[in-house]
C-alpha cells in the first residue's frame, strides 16, 4: 500500500512483483551447459549431507550444502564444480562458500560464473580471473560471461555450438 496523496492521505495499492534473477541465472547456466557441452553429464541443484549437528535434546541431524551445477564426465567423475553469481564481483562471503564447494567435494578448484556488467567502465570485457589459497591448497577461477552475446550466438539459426563454447572459454 502507498500514500497517493500526501496531504489527504489516500491510500492506494501497489501491486508489485519480485522476479529472483539469480534462480533464473543459476537454470539458465544449468540448461547451456547441458544444452552445449555433450561430454558432460550436468546435474543442477545438487544438495549433499555437509555437517552433522545436534540439538538441545541430543538428537543427531545433517546439514546440506546446494551446488549450482556440476559437470560429470562419462564415468560419474566430478571434472567442474560451478557456482553462478548473479552479481558484480564475488565477495568473501562467495569465496568461504565456494571453498567449502571445492572441500566437500575434494576438488583442487572451482569456478563462479558472473554475468558481464554492461555498466563497466568505457562497456569493455570484464577479465577473468583466479584467486588461489596457498594454505588449502584450492583455486577459484572467475569468469565472466556476456549474457547478450550468448543469447545472440544461441538464437541464431545454423550458428555451430563451438561459438557458445567460445564464449565460456576454458571450461
Amino acid at each position: 500500500a502507498g500514500i497517493s496523496h500526501l496531504y489527504k492521505f489516500e491510500k492506494s495499492n501497489i501491486n508489485s512483483f519480485f522476479i529472483p534473477m539469480h534462480d533464473v541465472y543459476e537454470k539458465f547456466l544449468g540448461k547451456l551447459f547441458g544444452s552445449y557441452f555433450p561430454e558432460f553429464k550436468v546435474e543442477e541443484q545438487m544438495e549433499k549431507p555437509a555437517w552433522k549437528t545436534q540439538d538441545e535434546d541430543g538428537e543427531e541431524g545433517t546439514l546440506g550444502i546446494r551446488t549450482d551445477v556440476l559437470l560429470r564426465d562419462e564415468n560419474g567423475e566430478l571434472k567442474h564444480l560451478i557456482d553462478a553469481k548473479y552479481k558484480e564481483k564475488i565477495s568473501v562471503t562467495d569465496r568461504y562458500e565456494i571453498g567449502f564447494y571445492i572441500h566437500e567435494y575434494v576438488q583442487t578448484d572451482g569456478f563462479a560464473i558472473l554475468p558481464h556488467d554492461k555498466r563497466a567502465e568505457h562497456d569493455e570485457t570484464l577479465s577473468d580471473y583466479t584467486i588461489t589459497s596457498e594454505v588449502q591448497k584450492i583455486k577459484i577461477i572467475i569468469k565472466h560471461v556476456d549474457i547478450d552475446k550468448l543469447l545472440d550466438a544461441i538464437y541464431r539459426k545454423g550458428l555451430s555450438s563451438h561459438i557458445v563454447r567460445y564464449l565460456i572459454h576454458g571450461l
